[in-house]
């Protein structure tokens, strides 16, 4: 045998085998996709019925507490009911209603007198500003004083400094302005 001859037949026998095993592969796939979709499908259905008491369960058990807190709702409008208890609460209201007019009250003159007090201590601050001002520019200025009277207007000097224009101011000496 030639080898054109091996290599020929050794392809149309892989050839046969993998078409083989193609088809044996597919056979295994369809059974094997049979079997899941049975398998879920199960599952699900399973599921389903089991999601299906539990509802109808907790259902019930709604149900029965609805009825367990109506009775007890029935109880309490028969207490209710009672003329005693109406004033009670009316009592309890107009009380309530008093102290939260009477926090409402002193809310608000707490508020303004924060705002009193807020206000005074920028007062002060504006006045301790001021003097602070004050006793700077008396400083910068050197006691000197400007005054106007009827003979005209004078720079009045601190006390022991003198001026040679020979004008007084009271007993301290001026500079005339003119």
């Amino acid at each position: 045998m030639r080898l054109g001859e091996l290599t020929s037949r050794f392809q149309a026998r892989v050839a046969q085998d993998r078409e083989v095993m193609e088809k044996t592969v597919s056979i295994e796939l369809n059974v094997l996709r049979q079997s899941l979709s049975e398998s879920s499908s199960d599952v699900l259905n399973i599921t389903k019925d089991g999601i299906r008491r539990h509802g109808e369960l907790l259902s019930q058990m709604i149900w029965s507490q609805l009825d367990l807190v109506e009775q007890e709702m029935s109880s309490w409008r028969k207490v209710l009911a009672g003329g005693l208890l109406k004033s009670f609460f009316w009592g309890m209201g107009l009380a309530l209603g008093l102290g939260i007019a009477g926090l409402c009250v002193l809310a608000l003159l707490n508020t303004r007198l924060e705002r009193i007090q807020s206000a005074t201590a920028q007062w002060e601050t504006h006045l301790e500003e001021l003097r602070n001002d004050a006793n700077r520019i008396e400083k910068n200025t050197w006691g000197l004083k400007l005054v106007e009277d009827r003979q005209g207007r004078f720079i009045v000097l601190p006390e022991g400094t003198t001026a040679v224009t020979g004008w007084t101011v009271g007993d301290r000496h001026a500079l005339r302005l003119e």
